[in-house]
């Protein structure tokens, strides 16, 4: 485990370690709570997901026989409901460039598209998260409103990211339940 001084260096060390995957595609299924406006209540939802690096990314809402899903595809999202598409538009989505993209971009770009996500590249700290180390990248301790992303420091994965929604919300996403395959945790 090495200690990086900067968010380019533990870039640079995850797309180092990418180099070495044996496999660009994956499933899985995610359990997904959000919060129901105006209560403390929480919805949760099953969703069915499919990743191909560097560049696709499907995600099946609940039963997929009812066809709503969402596709990401390059820079662009395609949403279909009962199988029809209601919505395209460009949008980059930030799992496929924090691990698809450091496979195949150039680590500059990837930082270049992290910080036009509005990522601050200037704020990086080592900190603890649920008893395991990790690096904050994009704001400081206790700051719960700005766009952050948390690296596991051993094994070089995302387990935490924090973002404003665009109706004043905020979104925190976890990964768990890490599996090693190939001898990389997915």
């Amino acid at each position: 485990q090495r200690n990086y001084q900067t968010a380019r260096d533990l870039i640079q060390a995850m797309h180092d370690q990418a180099q070495t995957w044996t496999f660009d595609e994956f499933t899985f299924i995610q359990t997904t709570e959000r919060g129901i406006p105006g209560t403390d209540s929480l919805s949760t939802s099953t969703w069915y997901e499919a990743l191909r690096f560097p560049n696709f990314f499907r995600i099946d809402f609940g039963d997929p026989a009812e066809e709503t899903a969402i596709l990401y595809r390059n820079d662009s999202s395609f949403l279909f409901r009962s199988g029809k598409l209601v919505r395209q538009q460009a949008e980059v989505n930030e799992l496929l460039l924090l691990m698809g993209g450091i496979r195949t971009m150039e680590v500059n770009q990837v930082l270049e598209q992290m910080a036009e996500s509005g990522f601050n590249l200037d704020i990086f700290y080592p900190r603890s998260y649920k008893g395991q180390p990790v690096f904050v990248i994009g704001a400081m301790a206790d700051d719960e409103l700005s766009k952050q992303v948390w690296i596991h420091r051993e094994y070089l994965t995302t387990v935490r990211r924090v973002d404003m929604l665009p109706d004043g919300r905020r979104m925190t996403i976890e990964f768990s339940d890490f599996e090693q395959h190939g001898g990389k945790w997915i």
